[in-house]
Parts: C-alpha cells; structure tokens; sequence
C-alpha cells in the first residue's frame, strides 16, 4: 500500500515546476509544489535554479507576533548572495551577504512590512546585484558581493508564513 507521502514525492519528482529538495519538518516536496502547504518558522530549497535575470516571487502573511524575517538566497546557509532581513523592532531593512562571515550590513529604513499583514513581494537576480521590489512598490538594490551567476539555495526563517513563491 503506497503512503501519501510517498504518493506526495512520487508525484514531485514528477513536477516540472521544482526540481529541488525541500527540508522542513512534517513537509513535503509535493505539498509545497501543489501549493498545498503554507511554511512558517523555518524551510529551505537546496538544488535550486535561479539565473540571473531570474526573479523570485513570494506571497504570505507576517504574524502578528512576529520581530521580523529573513529569506536567503545563495549556494547555501553558509554562503549567502543576499540576506534580507526586515526587523520591527528596529523598524529596518537590513540586506547582508556571507561568504563564511557576514560582510557590511546595509541598512535601509523604509519599512513597509508589518506584523499581521499579507505580503506580496519580489526579489530579482541581475549581475550587479539584486533587486527587491517591496510590497509598497518601493525597490531596495544590494549589490552581488560573491558575483555567482547561479543560486542553488533559498532559505526562509521567522515569522512569514508563505503560501506561494516561484521563480521566473
């Protein structure tokens, strides 16, 4: 008797949309690539691919109770393209990189992200660096510090609860 779960991966392994693996307690690949599953806390894509000129879109809502998150993106935890990282507390924007350590912090404080709302925002991958399009249409640039011309790893942790995201 097959189980949902291996119907889930059977069916993901299958899916043209995503090719990657996905880590995240009691998830599945298959849940996330139906749009069943919505992910809180903590997720990550490894073997990803994202090239530049490509763009990552993400949806969800922020809880109420939440300091902040981060998404990730890079070749993995530890080597980061782009950290972004909206803080509440700080009523800040901060965009990092890692290349085993964290680089020059850049701070933008246009904060248009807020505990309880749903968001809605872009984030796309050029050669000079990256731009993320914020829900409010203002756009925030960090630079391409590694200079890597392909991404293999998105990592999503703190209080967004996403519903969807893809890249183009």
């Amino acid at each position: 008797m097959e189980t949902t779960l291996a119907r889930q991966t059977r069916a993901a392994e299958q899916s043209p949309f995503w090719e990657s693996t996905l880590t995240q307690a009691s998830r599945s690949l298959g849940d996330l690539q139906s749009g069943a599953a919505t992910m809180s806390g903590k997720f990550e894509v490894m073997n990803m691919d994202m090239k530049l000129g490509g763009t990552l879109k993400i949806k969800g809502k922020i809880a109420g109770d939440a300091d902040g998150f981060v998404i990730n993106l890079g070749q993995g935890s530890d080597k980061l393209n782009l950290h972004f990282n909206p803080r509440f507390h700080e009523s800040v924007i901060v965009c990092n990189s890692r290349d085993g350590n964290w680089g020059q912090e850049q701070r933008d404080k246009h904060m248009c992200f807020s505990p309880g709302s749903e968001v809605k925002f872009t984030v796309t991958f050029e050669n000079d660096g990256f731009k993320v399009k914020l829900p409010d249409g203002h756009q925030l640039t960090f630079p391409n510090r590694l200079g890597h011309s392909h991404l293999s790893y998105l990592g999503v942790q703190g209080g967004l609860k996403v519903s969807s995201f893809k890249i183009e």
